[in-house]
């Protein structure tokens, strides 16, 4: 997490940054109450970012905005950024067109278009004439024409990665999906659409007459990305953080259940963080199992 944080400090305007839920969770102060708005069973990788983390960069993410607004030469063209949702913060998804929908009333998103994250899902939802959301979602390069395919009732278009689009003239939400873990969204399954391991970003190119948008994919080296997960180490001896936390007063108030995942995971740190690691982690990246991550 550090060098991570350094690059993003060293290279990313101030100004485009926006804190998402993993980064408020590695900031705070009280990892055992916030640690339960993660999936249970991201709990060891993110307590042991907590541990690992360096307290210079903890505090720089609690200066990190929830929103904020990206103007450009674009004539009604700005952009307001953020990770989950409007509606529901740093938490909230956007994964269904009802939540977009909430989005994009005038009440929250008061830009023309947003930017997003949070699901790793690449596409973007778009506003319709009659005030309904059209969702579209990117396929694999090969994958052939666009197409449309039907996930609860409602078509998904399918869209390529590669192609430079211009912004749409109606609002839209876009997510460019995720360099670290890009994941395969629920409306695909059973549609034949292989999945794609491959790093997710978007370009946006702004003149000022028009503006462009292109999702892109890179291939990288997983097994390397592996080999690096499979070597990480749970922090030894036991930090005197870790200690209090495992044993303070806070952690009388949790649930029996959390109390309980707590505990085993601070006795046991890691081979918790092995199983995570082999478990979930890793079939992420060679995408071999389901969706939703949080």
């Amino acid at each position: 997490p550090n060098e991570c944080a350094k690059w993003v400090k060293d290279n990313v305007e101030e100004n485009l940054l926006v804190l998402g839920n993993h980064d408020g969770v590695a900031a705070s102060t009280n990892i055992h109450h916030t640690v339960q708005t993660i999936q249970q069973r991201y709990w060891p990788i993110t307590i042991w970012t907590w541990l690992t983390l360096d307290p210079r960069h903890r505090e720089w993410f609690l200066t990190w905005h929830r929103t904020r607004k990206l103007e450009t030469p674009l004539e009604g063209g700005s952009f307001t950024l953020f990770h989950g949702s409007l509606a529901g913060g740093v938490d909230g998804r956007l994964d269904f067109r009802s939540a977009a929908q909430r989005d994009m009333d005038d009440r929250r998103l008061r830009t023309h278009y947003g930017l997003f994250g949070h699901t790793h899902y690449q596409g973007y939802f778009e506003e319709q004439w009659n005030n309904r959301v059209k969702m579209l979602l990117t396929a694999p390069d090969g994958h052939g024409e666009r197409t449309s395919l039907m996930f609860r009732g409602k078509a998904v278009q399918v869209i390529m990665v590669n192609e430079w689009q211009p912004l749409p003239r109606h609002k839209a939400l876009f997510n460019p999906g995720s360099v670290g873990q890009p994941r395969y969204p629920p409306q695909f399954q059973g549609s034949g659409i292989r999945s794609d391991y491959r790093a997710s970003y978007m370009l946006i190119r702004i003149r000022r007459d028009r503006g462009e948008f292109c999702f892109r994919r890179v291939d990288y080296d997983v097994d390397k990305t592996v080999r690096q997960l499979r070597q990480i180490q749970w922090p030894t001896p036991q930090s005197k953080t870790g200690s209090d936390i495992l044993h303070g007063r806070e952690l009388q108030a949790l649930s029996a259940p959390a109390k309980k995942r707590l505990r085993e995971i601070w006795e046991n740190g890691q081979e918790e963080l092995r199983g995570l690691v082999d478990g979930v982690l890793v079939p992420l990246l060679y995408q071999k199992m389901g969706t939703d991550a949080k």
